[in-house]
């Protein structure tokens, strides 16, 4: 038995070559076949997609792009509804809270619902901070897989108000 590095006798080439080369003809095979050629040429090689692009012809997994799109912002509406629901939530809870500090007849009292008051103003805080993060997160996330660049959003403009409204609400941590 020869180690695997040794060179084929009369070919100069080392096994260990040849057998990376074999993987890469396999994987090209195998990404034709799972993705289509042009796809995989893509993959492979860039002047397929530089090709593709310049013609207005997409690889089928670039063109999925958009459905992926439809599907995140599916997922940052419902966000925003989350957030939406947790406003709306907390207004009713602080109106209620409101009315328990007013009917305190006690300092005590009035000032353990002023605590309690404060304690649920910032789990609401929180809440909403993390919503607007993961609003965040997908955003970019749709942002990056977009070649074109410009805002995804303009297509939706009732929805980039809700979201710039979160945003202003809650900014990013730099």
């Amino acid at each position: 038995l020869k180690p695997f590095w040794h060179t084929r006798p009369g070919t100069g080439i080392c096994a260990a070559s040849a057998v990376l080369t074999t993987m890469v003809r396999v994987l090209r095979v195998v990404l034709a076949a799972a993705m289509g050629h042009s796809a995989a040429g893509a993959l492979i090689g860039r002047g397929a997609l530089r090709a593709n692009e310049a013609s207005g012809n997409l690889p089928a997994s670039m063109a999925k792009a958009d459905q992926v799109t439809g599907h995140m912002k599916g997922m940052i509406d419902g966000y925003v509804q989350k957030y939406d629901d947790e406003v709306a939530k907390f207004e009713e809870a602080d109106a209620a809270m409101q009315k328990v500090i007013d009917a305190s007849a006690d300092a005590e009292g009035k000032q353990r619902a002023v605590d309690e008051k404060l304690r649920l103003k910032a789990e609401h805080d929180e809440k909403l901070r993390g919503i607007a993060g993961v609003i965040r997160t997908l955003d970019s996330a749709v942002q990056s897989m977009r070649a074109g660049g410009g805002e995804w959003m303009d297509k939706y403009p009732e929805l980039k108000g809700k979201v710039e409204q979160i945003f202003t609400a809650y900014p990013a941590l730099l």
